[in-house]
């Protein structure tokens, strides 16, 4: 899961109840200068995540 911690239309604390039913294998990251967005960071993050878990190699290394 992904917050911008300056996000007035979905707050962190609302993001934090969902995320704390999932009972799966899970991370956060928080953009301290983020609103509703969450940047590169966590796309790339998000993306070594799933090829971690899915135990893909990419081909653009």
């Amino acid at each position: 899961m992904g917050f911008g911690v300056q996000d007035e239309v979905c707050p962190p604390h609302i993001n934090f109840a969902v995320y704390n039913q999932v009972k799966a294998e899970k991370i956060w990251m928080a953009g301290a200068e983020f609103g509703h967005s969450t940047g590169k960071e966590y796309y790339d993050a998000t993306m070594e995540f799933f090829k971690e878990k899915l135990g893909v190699e990419s081909q653009f290394r």
